[in-house]
């Protein structure tokens, strides 16, 4: 990613959560790249993870690898 592209990830990431923590829907936030040919993942939110302060997990996205543009 570059430019603003992973600002705008992180907003709708966090719009995201809080709008499934408000109706008790579920979630999981999983971001991935590619380096070298190899996937790598990072669980931001897991479905069980119900910890209220879970929100700030996304606080650690980052731009990776090989995602397009």
């Amino acid at each position: 990613m570059s430019g603003n592209r992973i600002e705008k990830a992180l907003e709708m990431a966090i719009i995201i959560e809080d709008f499934c923590t408000g109706l008790n829907i579920p979630l999981s936030i999983v971001g991935h790249c590619d380096n070298g040919g190899r996937v790598q993942l990072r669980n931001y939110i897991l479905f069980e993870d119900t910890n209220k302060n879970r929100k700030y997990n996304l606080a650690e996205m980052r731009a990776g690898y090989d995602n397009y543009f």
